[in-house]
């Protein structure tokens, strides 16, 4: 941690979360609460030990509760649009109080290859390239393909333990 770090906003280990987490998208700013009983620690805390290390909250001596996750994001020409559409997001952890916790961006998508004229004497016929990009790049499908928890083969839940911090906020603000 730098030099000036402050503990504040942190609490004991041991003390419970706060009781719930809003999640404000930036398109329309209207916060979803949920409880926060519906996550696991690694979701709802950030959690250091005595040396001021990020560690799990079993390992931890502090840890503050996170109370507030404000999401940006952006289609394709930076307009601000819901969460599922955008290409490019931008999310803000906060402890109580607005205590900035942790900050996460994607990057954006690239831009999409050119689509041939028709009569152009392309070798690779007309809709191959340019469907299949648009396909692959659409918002529904970058973002579930992006997530390696939603192609499991068992059809069951992926416990989201097993999930980066990354993985796990993006699968909770798709299903708000």
């Amino acid at each position: 941690m730098p030099k000036d770090f402050s503990l504040e906003g942190f609490q004991p280990a041991s003390l419970p979360h706060p009781g719930t987490i809003a999640f404000i998208e930036s398109w329309n700013d209207v916060p979803k609460r949920k409880s926060a009983d519906e996550y696991p620690d690694s979701f709802k805390f950030l959690c250091l030990d005595e040396n001021e290390k990020e560690v799990s909250r079993d390992k931890a001596k502090w840890c503050i509760p996170i109370v507030e996750f404000d999401v940006f994001s952006v289609d394709d020409n930076g307009k601000s649009v819901p969460f599922k559409e955008g290409s490019s997001i931008s999310i803000t952890a906060y402890g109580p109080g607005h205590r900035f916790v942790r900050s996460l961006s994607s990057a954006p998508r690239p831009p999409l290859p050119p689509v041939p004229k028709s009569g152009a004497g392309s070798a690779v016929p007309h809709g191959d390239i340019g469907d299949a990009s648009r396909t692959a790049w659409s918002s529904s499908a970058n973002l579930q393909n992006s997530d390696p928890s939603a192609s499991g083969s068992s059809g069951g839940e992926l416990d989201k333990t097993q999930m980066s911090f990354w993985e796990k906020l993006k699968r909770t603000i798709r299903d708000i």
